[in-house]
């Protein structure tokens, strides 16, 4: 009985190609939508999310001292981690298996100079030990892989630490004139500006890659170093392309006078187990420092820019996939509608030879789903071939606050299609249950005469 009354459904869909060939188009046009947001969507959360962890060194998990994310800023002394904390995360991280790596970071304002103008600049101190292993993480490379052409230049890591090797953001290179980086100045010397106001002070400022940065040191006096532009980078975003720079911690230390750091981060093997990993951390951290907040990347504090764009991007799909949902339901329920009043003499007949209501509502219902699913597979193949094919054209785009504009790609994933393909179907079900259900009720004799409609 059910094999017949499956191909019964599957012959069925012939019988009105026309009606069944424009319900099948709305769907497949629907689902091409659906699956080109959530490639869209998928691509940008992958992408903002190894960007946060890696590039922005915030890692999987952050560890601070409690209120440091809202006091930091403002007391930096007393909001830092002391050597006696920075020892006790130490221990507590080690003989957890799914930790990959550890460092500590330091963050820090001042001003940087070239010898006539200074200009802002927010400070990143960075573990070189590890700083290697993090920037050139396989996943940072396969969904970034766009940050190593904006960088030129070598990293801070490959130079001695004495040297006080830095990289400047873009922005902030071109204020300060630094038009060339220090290999390709061939290791020259810094060049004394006489006067600033001379045609031609600004060559001279490119003539060497000596910078200077002053800050107030932790303890109340006026720090000041040399440093040597190695790197230019991009960060990405217009407000701080303009005022970032990334140096050894040590040498930012030796810069405020202190031996403390504003975080640790620890970068996990398995992202997945998260969670494990953090109740396992602060339970051991509640007994030696607890002093310390433990705190997962997701935290909107930590990745504000991560969670802002994905909120937005998470509303848009949505609306998508409600706007899919409306078309499905509507398609099928009118093609189902229309076929069950024209066929409803046929429904008696099936009735007065021995089917029951359940074999008749399965014989439509399987119909549905036959179209809903071929409807999807051809809307799948579509949005495949129009994510391919937009991902080799690189159009650029440039949203607002995105420094250089970035290349619109699409990334399916195949959970994703299979989930929306699911909702597809049981909603493709779903109404043409409710566009037959009413008719299958009736008399048989009001169905053979036709007297219901």
């Amino acid at each position: 009985m059910n094999k017949s009354v499956a191909k019964l459904a599957w012959r069925n869909l012939r019988r009105n190609r026309r009606r069944s060939m424009a319900t099948g188009m709305a769907i497949a046009a629907g689902f091409t939508a659906f699956m080109i947001a959530a490639g869209y969507a998928f691509r940008v959360e992958r992408v903002l999310a190894n960007y946060t962890n890696y590039a922005l060194h915030v890692g999987h998990i952050g560890i601070y001292k409690k209120n440091a994310l809202e006091m930091f800023s403002i007391k930096p002394n007393e909001f830092a981690l002391t050597m006696e904390e920075q020892n006790a995360i130490t221990a507590a991280v080690q003989g957890l298996s799914n930790v990959e790596m550890t460092g500590r970071y330091l963050t820090s304002q001042g001003l940087m100079g070239n010898g006539c103008k200074t200009f802002p600049f927010v400070a990143t101190g960075v573990d070189l030990s590890v700083e290697s292993r993090v920037m050139n993480h396989p996943n940072l490379l396969k969904w970034n892989d766009h940050i190593t052409v904006h960088r030129y230049g070598q990293p801070i890591w490959t130079f001695p630490e004495d040297m006080g090797a830095v990289a400047l953001s873009e922005g902030l290179a071109k204020l300060l004139g630094k038009t060339k980086i220090h290999e390709e100045l061939a290791g020259g010397k810094p060049v004394m500006i006489a006067d600033c106001s001379a045609p031609n002070a600004r060559e001279l400022f490119g003539a060497d890659a000596n910078v200077q940065l002053a800050a107030g040191t932790w303890d109340g006096t006026l720090g000041a170093l040399d440093g040597e532009f190695v790197m230019r980078f991009s960060t990405g975003l217009v407000e701080t392309n303009n005022t970032s720079v990334v140096m050894s911690i040590n040498h930012l230390q030796k810069l405020l006078n202190t031996d403390k750091v504003t975080n640790v981060s620890i970068w996990l093997k398995e992202p997945l187990f998260m969670s494990q990993t953090l109740s396992e951390l602060k339970s051991r951290l509640r007994k030696t420092a607890p002093s310390l907040d433990v705190l997962p990347w997701t935290d909107e504090r930590l990745s504000p820019y991560y969670s802002g764009t994905m909120h937005f991007i998470y509303v848009l799909v949505g609306f998508i996939g409600c706007v899919l949902a409306v078309v499905v339901i509507l398609s099928i329920f009118n093609s189902a509608t229309m076929t069950i009043i024209e066929r409803s003499q046929e429904v008696g007949m099936f009735r007065s030879v021995g089917y029951n209501r359940k074999t008749i509502r399965s014989l439509f219902i399987l119909e549905g789903l036959f179209l809903t699913f071929a409807s999807v597979i051809a809307g799948a193949v579509l949005g495949l071939i129009t994510m391919f094919a937009i991902n080799l054209l690189h159009i650029s785009i440039n949203p607002p606050g995105v420094a250089g504009g970035i290349d619109l790609q699409f990334a399916p994933n195949a959970l994703i299609i299979m989930a929306g393909a699911t909702i597809v179907g049981i909603l493709g079900m779903g109404s043409t249950w409710i566009a037959v259900s009413g008719v299958v009720r009736q008399n048989i004799a009001n169905l053979v005469s036709g007297a219901h409609r």
